[in-house]
């Protein structure tokens, strides 16, 4: 045998080995590169059925942005008409407050403040009344979060002046009232000496400072209003409300003798004021809910019960007397709100109108500013 023979041998079986191996790693890679082949086949079609499925939803035919922007041009146009539409609003409203020598028109009922609505919206537009009803029910798109835009009623927006209204009385009322009567501490004040307003978030709630016995009884035989602490306490309140609303000409200092100052309203001011006063007592007394739901929290049923019981206990004539002069004092009816006032579109307008989740928090507070 030759000598070199079995060395030969040896050199072919391992280049086979080496083979095999070679062949191994090729089909591993295979596997690998077919897998990887599978994975960008599916990552092209789901980006593909993402592609087609953002196009439906901004309505684009062949991936015109332009069809985007000018979307979004238009929520932040109708955002724009709207916040304009809004300030027009909250002032006819505070002045219809101010100004208005009828209790039923203190605190309008949802009715009352949508026709307040579109004439707001008929003055600012410079249209006429039935363009302003339809424009009130119509749905137009506004920035919603992730460069989004969402579709809602003008009308709902719009009426989300009545929880922002009702909220700026209770920056007031509340701690003027509950200060007053030892439950709250004094508010801080400006250099000038005015008191300081403070946010929501700022503002202590009367359950967290008063236990349910003695909000109990606060509440008892109506000592919140009728009591020798309760009276002046609600009366420094009404002014303080009147100021607020931009009404100091009510607030009249007598030169004669014995009268002094007073606060010339209606019984339906005093009744915004002590109802709002009543609700953070029946909080405290665990009657009633902390967190109220709806526009507004309902307070429009709250100013309905809260007038007959002002009614019956302030006095029946429009002369100054213990710092009121009721300028419908001498109204025998001036207790009974119309019978269509307590009507109950305040909770058929609930849901649409709270329903802001999709809006952009930043849309949201422009309107509300």
């Amino acid at each position: 045998m030759h000598p070199l023979l079995p060395r030969t041998a040896a050199n072919v079986e391992e280049l086979t080995d080496n083979m095999n191996g070679f062949g191994h790693q090729l089909q591993t890679q295979g596997k690998l590169l077919e897998q990887m082949a599978k994975s960008i086949h599916s990552f092209k079609a789901e980006t593909s059925s993402g592609l087609v499925e953002i196009k439906q939803k901004v309505g684009l035919d062949k991936g015109d942005m332009d069809a985007i922007k000018a979307e979004l041009q238009a929520a932040k146009d109708s955002q724009a008409e709207l916040v304009r539409i809004r300030t027009r609003l909250r002032a006819y409203s505070k002045e219809e407050t101010a100004s208005t020598l009828l209790t039923r028109r203190v605190y309008l009922n949802a009715d009352h403040f949508v026709d307040l609505m579109h004439m707001a919206i008929e003055d600012e537009l410079m249209i006429s009344e039935e363009d302003a009803r339809i424009y009130a029910m119509s749905r137009k798109v506004y920035p919603a979060r992730k460069c989004k835009t969402a579709p809602m009623r003008v009308w709902s927006l719009l009426m989300r002046s009545r929880s922002h209204t009702l909220q700026a009385y209770k920056e007031v009322i509340i701690p003027v009232y509950f200060e007053h009567i030892g439950v709250f501490g004094p508010a801080p004040r400006t250099k000038a000496g005015k008191r300081k307003r403070q946010s929501a978030a700022d503002l202590q709630t009367v359950a967290d400072l008063m236990d349910k016995p003695t909000a109990e009884g606060w509440l008892l035989n109506n000592r919140y209003i009728e009591s020798d602490e309760g009276y002046p306490a609600m009366v420094e309140t009404v002014k303080q409300f009147m100021l607020k609303v931009g009404a100091s000409k009510r607030v009249v200092t007598s030169k004669n003798v014995g009268v002094g100052e007073y606060v010339d309203c209606t019984v339906g001011h005093v009744s915004i004021v002590s109802a709002i006063i009543r609700g953070e007592l029946e909080k405290a007394a665990g009657i009633k809910p902390q967190r109220r739901s709806g526009l507004a929290g309902g307070i429009y049923a709250e100013f309905a019960a809260e007038v007959p019981r002002l009614d019956d206990f302030l006095p029946m004539h429009d002369v100054p007397a213990r710092g009121l002069r009721l300028v419908d004092g001498g109204d025998d009816d001036r207790g009974k709100l119309d019978k269509d006032d307590y009507v109950e579109t305040d909770e058929v307008l609930q849901e649409e109108a709270l329903d802001m989740a999709a809006l952009e928090a930043g849309v949201v507070e422009a309107m509300e500013e």
